[in-house]
């Protein structure tokens, strides 16, 4: 999979980011599309600690956070391998994803709203700091792996 990200308004529903996947891939087209820019720094840190994280319309589970019965419910999409992430949008489904290609792209779309958004007041004060610091502790976890 490879992906592009833009500095672009989409539509008027959107932010300011853009992300192309080639293949093309709904699911996480509608995942970073439907993530809120505020909540942002708390996706870091349940993907830095590889933590389960929800949020309306979507969610994100490691395969170590799984049960039995979450892992047959993914046996529909062709199951999930120890080291991969399921990623689930209510619109357009769910898919698994490597774990740690899936680090590196929330990383790569992370930096890039840093950039766009770091001077926005219409976002909490200590917004930047925090993104500043999730993205260090994702690169640092990341390198760890």
């Amino acid at each position: 999979m490879k992906y592009q990200i833009l500095q672009e308004r989409y539509n008027q529903a959107s932010h300011n980011i853009r992300i192309i996947f080639k293949p093309e891939n709904e699911v996480l087209n509608a995942f970073f599309s439907t993530l809120r820019i505020n909540k942002t720094p708390s996706l870091l840190d349940k993907i830095s600690n590889s933590e389960n994280y929800y949020q309306e319309l979507m969610s994100l589970r490691f395969y170590k956070n799984l049960d039995w019965e979450e892992l047959e419910e993914l046996l529909e999409i062709g199951g999930i391998k120890e080291g991969e992430v399921a990623i689930y949008h209510e619109v357009y489904g769910e898919i698994t994803l490597n774990e740690s290609i899936f680090k590196q792209l929330v990383l790569d779309y992370s930096q890039e709203l840093l950039e766009v958004y770091r001077n926005d007041s219409s976002l909490p004060d200590s917004w930047d700091i925090q993104m500043t610091n999730g993205i260090i502790k994702l690169k640092n976890k990341s390198s760890q792996s």
